[in-house]
């Protein structure tokens, strides 16, 4: 892999270029002397706790624990502490430690002095178990998914039943390992240096779509293991009028596969279609430059600007067509694509209050993305099944040009106004409209007409214009076979690049009539429409809102409750039409999806400095609709949680505590892509996933020691 070096070259010339440029020796004399420890605190020595405790699940289950790691039924072990040491120097150390007998641990240690210097190490681990009940046919052998020994021809329904020993279980996980260290220095008097370098592992299975022709698809299980290396220095000068940084950032990614193999289900192995290939994530790297300065015009007047130049590269070797041997298509124009794309951002803001109520803001910023990937015309081969024609790749490039402007404005008895216009254009290589400006318009009212109820108005209307829309088809050559499979409809019209209206509006309120009570309530609403798209999306509306209260029973008795509700909808229109010689057959969709949650909260002192119990309590439906005009509607989707967690601590001393902790969990879910709506589907080899509906308890003891 080529390593594109000229991100650093500019970021060491800049570093030895400004660091003098920016010192002053006149307007600071004492520059040299270091930071003092005034803001030290007085105390030293160690201070912190440390605790661990043993649970149980009562069951196995991949929703309840699918960021955490606490998916296996039966006892574990955990621990967690946080440790601080300080001299009276200003010296310190510190080390914090989370979770560390599940899956989601997390550790930071790390020390200096306070005032000059600090560094830290840490380390981090993520998982993301979604399924294990998942079963496939499918083995990795020698780096092709193969199938098992006397398969013949392919399977009759989606789960495949009676396939009995030919699958075995694949779950669906992934684990992030990431470590990294930082640190921080204060050479001199208002300087500051930083750096980071982070390394992430992740790996896992996932699954994966693939097919042969149109009607032959099948989920894989895919292992994949990806790494990805992370690195920054930031120089940065904080006076007391002149403020700048100048950073370098790197990222490396690698991924042991380039490619992922498997055998088709649905032909015998002496078939020329046996193997298909599809390209798993290149390598590649990005760099990049910043640079920020801000300056103190006057008391009420502050301006910055930045610079920001990036470099994004990938150079790995390009697959071929097929690897089907009936196939012999013409040799690739190039052996890697060989792409480049360089990003530019540039602006400025100033913020000023030329008087005690008023406030004007103002930015405006340039970005562009340059994509410099060379285009050349490729003899591609369709799903590894026949020749698709000739087609050219497209660098896809954009030029991005934003202002925004707002004026605030606080009138007598707590009334405050505030008014805004964004302006954002933008231009674009290699699609249907090259051109949209969207044009925003809006105002937020703050007020307060009684000492105990405050309310926040806010409307925002957006009109976004599009060029002429051309479709592909009119702009491609390759593109003009009018029985080409891949036709686009010129009616259609990419959500994106569509002229659209939006209207959003919100009203926030918080009342408190007494001491112990506060109530709240917040509603945001939208609606979008695209009136010039006779095909694609028609309309969407969202409308959600929150009621919300606390209340206090006494100083040792609380409580709190909430109710959250929100409704998208959407009206879409599309066509049928595969091929240009076809005839229209529109159709029309509408969806609507709402989400309930609700949540209860209780804390109660039962001892004062002995005795502390708690209560939270949620319980969240989520209802999905997808109704045709003409043909049979999808059936509904549907998911229900139900989450209990009750704790308590009990404190034997000042030092030593008792903590208990029992959380309950209930999901069930109703998916017809998961429960045999689709059995009826041969041409489909699935994972075999099944709806979930599990419920769960956790008991967990602790013991806490503070020093």
């Amino acid at each position: 892999m080529a390593v594109n070096n000229y991100p650093l070259h500019a970021f060491l010339l800049l570093a030895v270029s400004s660091y003098p440029a920016l010192a002053d020796d006149k307007a600071d004399p004492d520059k040299k002397e270091p930071p003092s420890c005034k803001f030290c605190p007085e105390y030293s020595g160690w201070t912190g706790w440390a605790e661990a405790g043993v649970g149980y699940q009562d069951e196995d289950d991949y929703h309840f624990g699918r960021y955490t790691g606490e998916v296996d039924e039966g006892f574990m072990v955990n621990a967690s502490g946080d440790a601080t040491f300080r001299g009276e120097d200003g010296a310190f150390m510190k080390g914090q430690a989370e979770d560390l007998g599940i899956d989601s641990r997390r550790i930071r240690i790390g020390g200096g002095r306070q005032g000059r210097y600090e560094i830290n190490l840490e380390y981090d681990q993520i998982p993301n178990y979604r399924e294990r009940s998942s079963f496939s046919p499918f083995r990795e052998q020698g780096g092709v998914l193969e199938l098992p020994a006397g398969w013949v021809s392919g399977p009759t329904t989606d789960l495949m039943p009676e396939l009995g020993s030919a699958l075995h279980r694949v779950p669906l996980e992934t684990k992030r390992d990431r470590t990294g260290a930082k640190f921080s220095y204060h050479p001199e008097k208002h300087w500051e240096v930083t750096g980071f370098a982070r390394h992430e592992k992740k790996d896992g299975t996932k699954d994966v779509g693939a097919t042969f022709g149109l009607d032959q698809a099948a989920i894989l299980p895919v292992p994949f293991e990806y790494q990805t290396n992370e690195f920054g220095l930031t120089l940065e000068y904080a006076g007391q009028k002149l403020q700048s940084q100048l950073s370098y950032s790197g990222s490396l990614f690698s991924n042991d596969e380039d490619s992922t193999v498997w055998r088709n289900p649905f032909e015998n192995a002496s078939s020329n279609t046996a193997l298909g290939q599809m390209a798993e994530y290149p390598d590649n790297q990005f760099h990049q430059v910043s640079a920020l300065v801000g300056y103190q015009l006057r008391d009420d007047t502050r301006v910055v600007a930045r610079l920001v130049r990036g470099r994004m590269t990938q150079d790995d070797k390009l697959l071929p067509y097929t690897i089907n041997p009936a196939l012999d298509p013409a040799s690739l124009p190039v052996t890697s694509a060989d792409a480049k794309v360089d990003t530019t951002l540039a602006a400025i803001d100033i913020n000023s209050r030329p008087t005690k109520n008023l406030s004007l803001d103002a930015s405006y910023s340039y970005s562009d993305r340059d994509n410099d990937t060379g285009v050349h015309a490729y003899d591609y081969v369709v799903t590894d099944t026949g020749p698709g024609g000739t087609r050219s790749n497209a660098p896809y490039s954009f030029e991005q040009k934003l202002l925004r402007l707002k004026a605030g404005y606080r009138f007598p008895k707590d009334v405050n106004l505030s008014i805004g216009y964004d302006d954002d254009q933008r231009n674009r290589t290699y699609t249907q409209a090259e051109d949209t400006h969207d044009k925003t318009a809006w105002a937020k009212l703050r007020l307060q007409p009684l000492d105990t109820l405050e309310a926040t108005l806010k409307y925002a209307y957006s009109d976004r214009d599009s060029s002429s829309y051309e479709p592909l088809s009119d702009s491609d050559p390759s593109l003009e076979n009018p029985n080409a499979n891949f036709y686009e409809n010129p009616l259609m019209r990419v959500l994106q690049l569509a002229d659209r209206k939006r209207n959003t509006s919100g009203l926030t309120l918080s009342y408190t009539p007494t001491s112990r009570l506060s109530l709240g309530f917040d509603i945001d609403n939208s609606k979008d429409e695209y009136a010039s798209g006779y095909l694609g999306l028609q309309e969407a509306k969202n409308i959600a809102y929150t009621a919300s209260g606390a209340y206090a029973f006494r100083e040792d008795l609380t409580a709190t409750l909430y109710y959250t509700y929100e409704n998208l909808t959407s009206d879409q229109k599309g066509s049928e039409k595969l091929l240009a010689d076809q005839p229209d057959n529109i159709w029309v969709m509408s969806d609507k999806y709402v989400t309930k949650t609700v949540g209860l909260g209780i804390d109660w002192t039962v001892i004062e400095d002995k005795l502390d119990v708690g209560a939270d309590a949620t319980y969240a439906e989520f209802t999905g609709d997808m109704d045709f005009s003409a043909g049979q509607s999808l059936p509904d989707l549907g998911s229900k949680l139900t989450a209990i967690d009750l704790h308590a601590t009990y404190r034997l001393s000042d030092q030593l505590s008792i903590r208990a902790q029992l959380r309950f969990e209930d999901y069930n879910e109703d998916d017809w892509a998961k429960d045999g709506y689709v059995d009826t589907l041969p041409t489909l080899l699935s994972l075999g996933t099944a709806p979930q509906d599990q419920s769960t308890v956790l008991g967990f003891v602790s013991m806490r020691y503070r020093f």
